[in-house]
């Protein structure tokens, strides 16, 4: 059986904007916000055969590239399974981007909580990890800011085949204006256009880019005064344009698919012994029709005529199809800075080094996306605080990311008892283990709670922390006792609370 390839794409050529019409040191708002509205739709339209051809691989539901129209014909449905890896691609990466929180300012601690807070309040730690993953697989993701019915921020996720930005051609770190697209329960197209100072709300007809423009229905001011659309951007170029991580590997996910498949054909037609009657007429059965299939058993006499002869064909080895699909998948984690072992599912007799050294592609890859996004999350959160009027607040965002390379527990350990030896902070001992900063306010304030009781226990503290008077020898030994029975009761698994409670018993 022969397979023809069948073309994989043809690139789209890129298009440049279109010029306006008019002048544009001439033109009105209306006019520039119509223009703006017909260009930026027209981009969301250019871009979204890629986004749904990426999240097609992603899903499994990309068509089988190498199957001719023979093979199709021949086998249809039968044999239309895809050994589907790209979401393995994509959760070996989004597994290591968690958000912990944010640090706006060093000395000051509360503004942290707020930060927390306000990302608490927007299910974020649920539907960042949903952001994550579009922005892996499509190359672009965005949230939106806006004030709610109660004044406070609230903070959107928006699908890039909705959303878009448009940047400055002259600075592209600059946004000129963002919109959301989306089609109504009527079938009608509609858009948001976001200025910085103003916020337009259109209306097309049921194309996405409708022949006669776009009709202005509000304009209102834009409270935030600037573009309330953050941009998230995948593997960006210099243009600023995003890329998924299965772009590279998507023409070796079709020829693993086209393996899987002709390997599912062997094992129909080749993976069994074929017994072979040579010689002699072929035998009927009652209605005179051919046997073509011989039923054999132990209570059963196969006759044959004289001069015929039984001979057997041995199965077909099906591993060379299995080296293929392993060299396929070996390629695949290559190209993507997968771990192999993610992808193959064999570990046998690897270090610790080894391992390691399997884990540093994809700790680079991780960190390099936290470096990006965290640019965007820092932004989002900077119009949260500015939705409150506390844009000063967040100038300095910085956003606090789980470490993304793991280690066994014996040495995590060893090498945070040996800074903490040097002289590093506890908090900062904290962090690199993975607490999250909430984790660590919460050991903080129990460290305090304890050294609290134990002070009150030795006599050194009052039950307010202050200092009480030097005891008599007497009391020094008592407390001393007193101590002592904590000590051991807390050994024990009792609650400090509860044991000192009881020490005071025993003191009595």
């Amino acid at each position: 059986m022969s397979f023809d390839i069948v073309p994989y794409r043809t690139p789209a050529p890129r298009r440049e904007p279109e010029p306006l019409p008019a002048n544009p040191d001439e033109q009105t708002p209306e006019q520039r916000a119509r223009l703006w509205t017909a260009e930026l739709s027209k981009r969301l339209f250019e871009r979204q055969s890629i986004i749904e051809r990426h999240r097609a691989y992603f899903d499994g539901t990309q068509p089988q590239r190498f199957a001719t129209e023979a093979w199709t014909e021949a086998f249809g449905e039968k044999f239309a399974l895809r050994n589907n890896w790209m979401p393995m691609v994509v959760s070996a990466v989004v597994s290591r981007m968690e958000v912990q929180g944010f640090r706006l300012d060093a000395t000051d601690p509360q503004p942290d909580d707020d930060a927390w807070d306000i990302w608490q309040a927007n299910q974020m730690d649920l539907m960042s990890e949903v952001l994550h993953t579009d922005l892996v697989v499509t190359g672009w993701a965005y949230t939106l800011v806006w004030p709610d019915e109660g004044g406070d921020p609230r903070i959107t996720v928006e699908d890039p085949l909705q959303a878009i930005v448009m940047r400055d051609p002259g600075d592209r770190r600059r946004i000129l204006a963002g919109l959301k697209r989306w089609r109504d329960l009527t079938g009608r197209w509609r858009a948001m256009l976001f200025t910085p100072d103003t916020v337009w709300t259109l209306t097309g007809g049921t194309s996405a880019v409708p022949a006669d423009g776009w009709t202005i229905e509000q304009a209102e001011p834009n409270p935030l005064e600037t573009v309330p659309l953050v941009e998230f951007l995948n593997n960006p170029d210099a243009r600023l344009e995003g890329h998924s991580d299965l772009e590279p590997v998507e023409e070796l996910q079709d020829a693993l698919d086209k393996t899987f498949a002709d390997m599912l054909v062997a094992s129909e037609y080749t993976a069994y012994r074929q017994r072979v009657l040579i010689g002699g007429e072929t035998p009927t059965d009652e209605d005179g029709e051919p046997i073509t299939q011989a039923e054999f058993g132990i209570n059963r006499l196969f006759a044959i005529e004289d001069g015929a002869e039984i001979t057997e064909l041995s199965a077909g080895d099906l591993s060379n199809y299995t080296k293929v699909a392993d060299t396929i998948r070996t390629d695949i984690a290559a190209k993507t800075n997968t771990p192999p072992q993610q992808l193959l599912g064999t570990m046998v007799n690897i270090s610790g080094d080894a391992l390691k050294a399997a884990m540093d592609g994809l700790v680079y890859r991780a960190r390099r996306k936290h470096r990006w996004c965290g640019e965007s999350w820092e932004q989002t959160m900077r119009l949260s605080f500015r939705v409150l009027g506390l844009e000063e607040m967040a100038i300095d965002a910085e956003t606090v990311w789980k470490d993304p390379e793991t280690a066994s527990e014996a040495t995590r350990v060893d090498a945070l008892l040996k800074l903490r030896q040097l002289g590093l902070p506890l908090e900062a001992i904290w962090e690199l283990y993975g607490a999250s900063p909430q984790l660590a306010k919460r050991w903080m304030e129990m460290m305090r709670r304890e050294s609290h009781l134990e002070g009150v226990a030795l006599g050194i503290s009052g039950p307010s922390g202050l200092p009480v008077e030097e005891p008599s020898h007497d009391d020094a030994a008592q407390t001393k006792a007193k101590a002592d029975a904590m000590g051991i009761m807390i050994r024990s698994g009792v609650e400090p609370e509860s044991a000192e409670v009881d020490a005071g018993r025993l003191e009595d």
